[in-house]
């Protein structure tokens, strides 16, 4: 397979997601067009989830036949996908007032969040790709804008983006599968957990019993889980910055250790990378 080439599933829903992206959404478009056929896939999910929906459902309920909906979309993978695209829609806009990256950060999985309670169907359509779509492209990008201020490299950039919408998504999986647990769930685990072989488990629990425990999964602890990422992600940055400026340090010794050597132009570079090291 040539590089430039993917497999023909991943393809129609590209061109069938990029071209709904320009479609038409005013009162004189065509009667039966992507935009209709998957708002009303959005609709039935929605109110009775995602197995009620299929080609010949959607069909139905807009006076159709099956067979005319695949004049527009080739099948329920590409329909599932752009289903999830229109659902979750733009991501939030810049703060007007810069807060940095955090601030940004924390809005957009805030965000994200609430498109999983919105539509909590989209946490079973399958991922088989990297974003795609128009605005899965714009989520990505957001939160790459915001973490551009971090100080981290480009690939560690992708990679901390790529893990903080999986995990969005697991945790409201997680909150959405769960049965309420309630108060009674720390005094069932306290007897049956050893505190020899589980000592950390016991004293988590017995605070628990103190009144800190919360539940296992929910906006809360997605909160609190983001924030101690963000808690390495500011550390690691400040590490970074340091081990720039030493090493821009180094680059002034270096330019006028030695008498012999010693060249006004490199050492003015060196200052001036310096400067700039630390003024970042």
């Amino acid at each position: 397979m040539r590089e430039d080439k993917l497999p023909p599933r991943l393809a129609r829903s590209i061109q069938v997601m990029w071209a709904a992206s320009g479609s038409s959404t005013h009162a004189d478009r065509p009667r039966l067009n992507v935009s209709r056929i998957v708002e009303l896939a959005i609709a039935v999910a929605d109110s009775e989830g995602l197995d009620a929906v299929s080609m010949q459902r959607v069909a139905g309920e807009l006076g159709y036949t099956a067979m005319a909906l695949y004049g527009h979309i080739p099948g329920k993978p590409e329909l599932l996908d752009l289903m999830r695209e229109a659902a979750f829609g733009l991501p939030p806009e810049p703060a007007a007032s810069d807060g940095g990256w955090r601030t940004e950060i924390e809005r957009w999985v805030h965000a994200l969040w609430q498109r999983y309670l919105q539509h909590p169907w989209a946490l079973r359509v399958p991922t088989r790709s990297a974003p795609i779509g128009p605005n899965e492209l714009a989520w990505f990008e957001a939160a790459l804008r915001a973490l551009s201020g971090t100080g981290l490299s480009e690939t560690d950039m992708v990679a901390v983006t790529t893990f903080l919408s999986s995990a969005v998504r697991d945790m409201a999986r997680i909150a959405s599968e769960l049965e309420p647990m309630g108060p009674g769930y720390g005094h069932v685990v306290a007897r049956i957990v050893d505190g020899g072989r589980y000592p950390i488990l016991a004293g988590l629990i017995q605070d628990g019993l103190n009144g800190q425990y919360s539940d296992y999964a929910g906006a809360e602890q997605a909160t609190m889980a983001m924030s101690s990422v963000m808690n390495f992600l500011a550390k690691r940055g400040e590490l970074k910055a340091v081990g720039n400026a030493n090493k821009a340090l180094s680059g002034v010794y270096d330019a006028v250790k030695d008498d012999e050597k010693y060249s006004p132009t490199k050492y003015q570079a060196a200052l001036a990378e310096l400067n700039k090291t630390v003024s970042r």
